[in-house]
């Protein structure tokens, strides 16, 4: 499924299973970093990324944000 950023997963379809699904969900983005970039440091900015976050570059998790929520 196409899903417009920035967006809510569960807002985006009428699909009442879609609407109230709980778990994980993927979402990728393919980029590629100019050659002049070589050699300098490279922020990568990650909005609205709640409860858990992995961030893969070449196949290496190079970034893991897990928040645990006290219920």
């Amino acid at each position: 499924m196409l899903m417009p950023v920035p967006s809510s997963f569960n807002d985006i379809t009428a699909d009442a299973s879609l609407q109230n699904f709980v778990g994980w969900v993927w979402y990728d983005r393919l980029f590629y970093v100019a050659n002049e970039w070589k050699n300098k440091r490279i922020v990568l900015r990650v909005d609205s990324a709640h409860y858990n976050a992995i961030v893969v570059c070449l196949g290496f998790a190079i970034y893991n944000l897990l928040i645990l929520l006290n219920t």
